[in-house]
C-alpha cells in the first residue's frame, strides 16, 4: 500500500483534540436506571462521543491520504538487466587517446528526435568541438562517446534496460541514478567530458569507491535479476587483499557482474591488482580499449552478453483505498453526534 497524499498523516496526532475540547462536564443522569443493569462502567458512555470524534478525525486524515493499492494485471518477459557505468575520471584521463572521437559518438542521423536536447541546450550538449580536426581525443572523450552509443542502442531496442552512471576519482559520486528513461541519460551522457577532472583514483581502497556507491545504490532502487557493474578506467591504484575481500564479499552476494574496461595500454597486461581480482575473484570480464574501434566492440560485447530474461507484469492499476475510510469516518462522525444528543437529554 502506498499513499497519494501522504503528508495528511502527519494530521493524525491531532485526533485526540475532542478529549480536549469535549470532555465531559458533570454527571450522567438516566431516568430509567433499570436499563442500565449489567453495565460496568457507567462513566465510559461520557467519553464515547470524544472516542468516536477522535476516530472519525483518524479516519479522515487517512481517507485524505489517498491510501492505493497497486494490482498488477498479466505477466510478460523482457529481456532487462541494471546496469551502473563507473568511469573514472582522474587526472589521468585527459591523457591522449588513440583513435579519433568520430569512431565512437553517434551520428546525427543515427539519434532519434526524442533524444536530443532542444533549445538553449542543444548547442551547449553538441559533440562538434570534439569532432573538430583540431581536437586530441581524450581518454575521457572516448569514454563519454562510447557511453552515449552504448545508451542509445539500449534505447533502440527497447529492452527496458536501467542504467546509471558513477564517475569517481578518489571520491565517487552518481551523476546519473539507475533509471529506465534512457533519453535523460542519454542527454546527461553529452555532458560527461566537461565534469571537473582532478585528483587520483580510488577503488575502494578508501571510503566512498565506485564499487561501494554502485552496491548502495542497487540496493536502494533495484529489485532486477540481472545486475551489471562496468568499471572503466586507465589508472593505476592502491587495491589491498583486505580491500578486495570486502568488496567481493559485497559482489558475490548480491550476484553482480563485473567488467573492467581498461581505457589505454596499462591495463593490457591484466597483471595490476583490479584486473586480477575482477578475473579471478569476481569471475568477470576485461574489455581492452586502445582506440576508437576497440571501445566500440566492448560496449557490443557487454551488451550481447549480460542480457537475461525477466518476468514483469503486463500492466498496473491503482486501486483507490480512501472510500471506505471515508464512509467509516462519517458514520463514527454521526454515531457520535448522536450519542451526545442522548446523553445530552439524559442529563
Amino acid at each position: 500500500m502506498e499513499f497519494a497524499n501522504w503528508w495528511w498523516l502527519a494530521g493524525i496526532p491531532l485526533a485526540p483534540l475532542p478529549f480536549i475540547f469535549f470532555r465531559p462536564r458533570g454527571t450522567v443522569g438516566i431516568s430509567h436506571k433499570q436499563l442500565l443493569t449489567g453495565v460496568g462502567n457507567l462513566a465510559m458512555l461520557e467519553h464515547l462521543p470524544s472516542a468516536m470524534l477522535a476516530a472519525s478525525l483518524a479516519l479522515t486524515f487517512c481517507a485524505l491520504a489517498r491510501p492505493q493499492q497497486m494490482e498488477t494485471h498479466g505477466a510478460k518477459t523482457i529481456y532487462s538487466r541494471s546496469i551502473v557505468i563507473a568511469t573514472d575520471v582522474s587526472h589521468s584521463m585527459t591523457d591522449p587517446f588513440a583513435g579519433r572521437i568520430d569512431d565512437l559518438l553517434p551520428k546525427p542521423e543515427e539519434i532519434p528526435e526524442q533524444l536530443k536536447w532542444q533549445g538553449e541546450y542543444a548547442r551547449a550538449a553538441s559533440p562538434g568541438d570534439l569532432t573538430s580536426a583540431h581536437r586530441k581525443l581524450r581518454k575521457i572523450d572516448a569514454a563519454q562517446a562510447a557511453i552515449m552509443r552504448f545508451v542509445l542502442n539500449r534505447f533502440k531496442q527497447s529492452y527496458g534496460d536501467r542504467i546509471g552512471i558513477i564517475l569517481f576519482d578518489m571520491q565517487a559520486r552518481l551523476s546519473w541514478p539507475l533509471t529506465t528513461d534512457l533519453k535523460q541519460v542519454f542527454r546527461n551522457g553529452a555532458f560527461l567530458s566537461r565534469e571537473a577532472i582532478d585528483g587520483g583514483t580510488n577503488f575502494g581502497e578508501l571510503p566512498g569507491g565506485p564499487i561501494d556507491l554502485a552496491i548502495q545504490h542497487f540496493d536502494e532502487t533495484d529489485n532486477c535479476a540481472s545486475k551489471v557493474i562496468v568499471l572503466m578506467t586507465d589508472g593505476v591504484a592502491d587495491f589491498s587483499p583486505k580491500t578486495q575481500d570486502r568488496l567481493y564479499k559485497l559482489v558475490s552476494a548480491r550476484h553482480i557482474h563485473m567488467y573492467l574496461v581498461g581505457i589505454g595500454p596499462e591495463l593490457r597486461n591484466e597483471d595490476l591488482p583490479i584486473a586480477q581480482w575482477t578475473r579471478d575473484r569476481c569471475h568477470g570480464m576485461i574489455l581492452h580499449a586502445e582506440n576508437g574501434s576497440q571501445f566500440a566492440r566492448c560496449f557490443d560485447e557487454i551488451d550481447a552478453m549480460e542480457r537475461t530474461p525477466v518476468l514483469v507484469p503486463a500492466s498496473y492499476e491503482r486501486r483507490e483505498l480512501f472510500v471506505p475510510l471515508a464512509l467509516a469516518a462519517l458514520a463514527f462522525l454521526a454515531l457520535a453526534l448522536v450519542l451526545r444528543a442522548v446523553l445530552s437529554r439524559a442529563n
